[in-house]
């Protein structure tokens, strides 16, 4: 697990939000916390039907005081980050290769994670998965600080 900090909050957002940066993913969880709150439970959901319904309720509102977005990679584009690394974890081991995004006052920041069915030793994968957020963050033109 990694924490990044994503100084250029703006730019970072209009990514997450805005554009197909993070289509590929699927979502599992969405909080946006302000004088109304919003809960949005993905179920394995694709983030690019998803996202509309969020772009629209931050535009519509000032800036929410905090945010949260659990989103992981799909069963299919696990199963080809689990092959293209070569690791001999099965797939059907991981419940999800996850990115956290969380923005608090006024400081963005994104979590890496894994979630396994069952004990993994082998941390091949964690390692991998590290190493490839910052690669994809890149690749999207999203600025980023290890911390």
């Amino acid at each position: 697990m990694i924490l990044l900090n994503l100084p250029n909050v703006k730019s970072a957002m209009n990514s997450l939000l805005a554009s197909e940066s993070f289509d590929s993913f699927v979502v599992h969880e969405i909080q946006l916390t302000n004088d109304i709150g919003l809960t949005v439970k993905g179920n394995m959901k694709e983030y690019s039907t998803i996202r509309p319904i969020v772009f629209e309720a931050v535009k519509k509102r000032e800036t929410p005081s905090s945010m949260r977005f659990i989103l992981s990679l799909s069963p299919e584009n696990i199963e080809k980050t689990v092959k293209s690394i070569g690791t001999d974890t099965d797939p059907a081991l991981i419940s999800g290769m996850y990115i956290n995004i969380a923005y608090n006052n006024g400081v963005l920041n994104l979590t890496t994670g894994i979630s396994y069915t069952t004990f993994m030793k082998d941390i091949v994968l964690e390692k991998e998965w590290d190493r490839l957020v910052p690669i994809f963050l890149s690749k999207q033109g999203i600025e980023f600080n290890m911390e």
